[in-house]
């Protein structure tokens, strides 16, 4: 099937409707589900009306409901990413139980070995996993059409020098945490070279990885948490990653749907990337809780990011959500409380949910594909127009409070549905709005705030009005905007001082007065025009604007 994909001009836009419905633009990007059973989203139903449903039923299997209506967008073809087997991971019998007993092990049944604190299973089947391992390993080198279910039940397994758990070789593994049980992995030293593969995760995985269950997974490492080279699935879990490197790598992609993470890391939180393959690298939640604290990005990857729902928290050193390609948020509920840049990538797309953002450089910022100039200067930030940069808001509110710029396209933005709530910059070098080529709205809501010395408006493309005015003392002061009939169409109090405003709302048409407050200071304004101020001329409040304009 044909990847939708907004960056890389694949196709145009589009909607994709429920989930039980066949998507128009999915692909076949979500790894290898079709091989897990015959219906790749056999408990997978559709959700009521209202946003994105998801609840483990059971404690053996996850229904996962994600809405798909008008305005959804779907770049990494959400169908495939789970398998009916990831979402249920009940077992009918078992092939063999493993016993640990710190440097050694005892089998009861077929299908794996012990030689020392290497335990190895060779063999497809369903093996349950109990007791503690001092120093050693859980190998699986099975056949690469097997499919191995390891179930931990309350194991600790400790590696000196390599990954606790190492899939050397298999079609897929699920490690299933039992229900109630608590399973810890560690790594404590160096990572020290066992065979020709580059381990350097407490659980490496060569092949396709599913962690699932209702039981918790603690992970400690000295170098990266959880690694797979293949495509990973977490569902359900609940799982805790300490790590000096990347807490979770995925070198194809990584899927999430109703687990409950919580990732410390050295390097980046979530990292999926593939080198030798631009397709492949990247990121879908679809529901639960993440957490990230990470020195350098909460969640990069090599192509797209996609969020439909879930909690996510994350305080990070560089970006709080970084892909090359496209980041989309569709639903889900968003907190970057420290970033460099809280959303970076080619073209960001937000159709849902909620999203609050803390950044010391550029909110939301669209870089485009490449560096290349297209199209001369823009009118704002005097960058190169790239036309594969976009910011495209239809739904969902974003509050941003950024020290750059607010929202950063090195292309165009445009707004046409939700609400942005913008507390930008102090300084005069950057704009709460800034953008090379076109910004244009349409619908939803805004109500931006920056330096006066970087004024950049919107563009009305429709019927709906955009008012722009320059103030003094802007500092501390809650921002309202009234019909002639008293109505409040929008509000904010910016969490910093300001010297213009950019607002526009559902209700403001040419032609209508209004009354705009800016703390106790109010000036009434009349729509002439869809555009009141702007770059050609500046409405101002409060005394003397920087000399552009004059007083409504």
């Amino acid at each position: 099937m044909k990847h939708f994909d907004l960056a890389r001009g694949v196709l145009g836009a589009g909607i994709v409707l429920v989930l039980a419905v066949a998507s128009l633009y999915g692909c076949a990007r979500g790894g290898d589900a079709d091989k897990d059973a015959s219906s790749p989203i056999g408990t997978i139903e559709t959700a009521e009306p209202g946003g994105t449903d998801a609840a483990v039923a059971e404690g053996d299997s996850v229904k996962l409901a994600v809405e798909k209506g008008p305005g959804y967008v779907d770049v990494i073809g959400s169908d495939d990413v789970f398998s009916a087997r990831d979402l249920d991971w009940s077992y009918d019998s078992v092939t063999a139980s493993i016993i640990l007993a710190g440097s050694s092990a005892e089998i009861q049944g077929s299908g794996a070995a012990a030689d020392g604190s290497t335990i190895t299973i060779f063999a497809e089947g369903t093996y349950v996993i109990s007791g503690t391992l001092a120093d050693g390993q859980i190998v699986v080198d099975a056949a690469d059409t097997d499919k191995v279910q390891l179930v931990l039940d309350g194991v600790s397994i400790t590696s000196s020098s390599s990954a606790a758990i190492y899939v050397k070789s298999a079609d897929k593994v699920f490690v299933t945490l039992k229900d109630g049980t608590v399973s810890s992995l560690a790594t404590t030293g160096a990572f020290i070279a066992i065979d020709e593969n580059n381990i350097d995760g407490t659980i490496f995985a060569k092949d396709d990885l599913t962690i699932n269950g209702t039981g918790t997974l603690e992970v400690s490492s000295t170098g990266h948490g959880i690694v797979c080279k293949d495509d990973l699935t977490i569902v359900a879990a609940t799982v805790d990653v300490s790590a000096s490197g990347h807490a979770i790598q995925a070198n194809d992609s990584l899927g999430i749907a109703e687990a409950a993470l919580s990732l410390s890391a050295g390097s980046d939180g979530i990292h999926a990337a593939d080198d030798e393959d631009a397709e492949e690298g990247w990121v879908y939640i679809a529901s639960g809780t993440v957490s990230i604290s990470a020195a350098s990005d909460g969640i990069d990857a090599s192509a797209e990011v996609q969020i439909d729902g879930g909690t996510i928290a994350i305080s990070a050193g560089d970006d709080g959500v970084h892909a090359e390609y496209d980041l989309v948020q569709n639903g889900g509920d968003v907190t970057i409380s420290k970033s460099y840049e809280a959303y970076e990538a080619a073209t960001i797309t937000v159709t849902g949910g909620t999203t609050d953002m803390v950044a010391s450089a550029d909110g939301l910022n669209a870089t485009g594909i490449s560096s290349g100039s297209s199209g001369g200067w823009g009118a704002g930030g005097g960058m190169e127009y790239n036309s594969t940069a976009q910011i495209t808001i239809t739904g969902g509110t974003i509050y941003v409070d950024a020290s750059g710029d607010g929202i950063d396209s090195n292309g165009d933005f445009t707004m046409a549905g939700g609400a942005v709530y913008v507390s930008g910059p102090t300084d005069d070098g950057n704009g709460a709005l800034d953008y090379a080529g076109s910004g244009t709205i349409t619908g939803g809501t805004v109500v931006a705030v920056g330096s006066a010395g970087m004024p950049q408006s919107l563009t009305a493309a429709g019927s709906q009005g955009v008012i722009m005015v320059n103030v003094t003392g802007g500092s501390g002061s809650t921002i309202a905007i009234e019909d002639a009939d008293g109505t409040v169409l929008a509000s904010y109090a910016p969490t910093k001082s300001f010297g213009n405003i950019v607002i526009s709302a559902p209700g403001i048409e040419q032609g209508g007065t209004y009354t705009l407050h800016v703390g106790s200071t109010s000036v009434e304004i009349t729509m002439d025009s869809l555009n009141y101020g702007g770059m050609g001329g500046m409405g101002m409040m409060g005394g003397p604007g920087p000399g552009m304009g004059g007083r409504p």
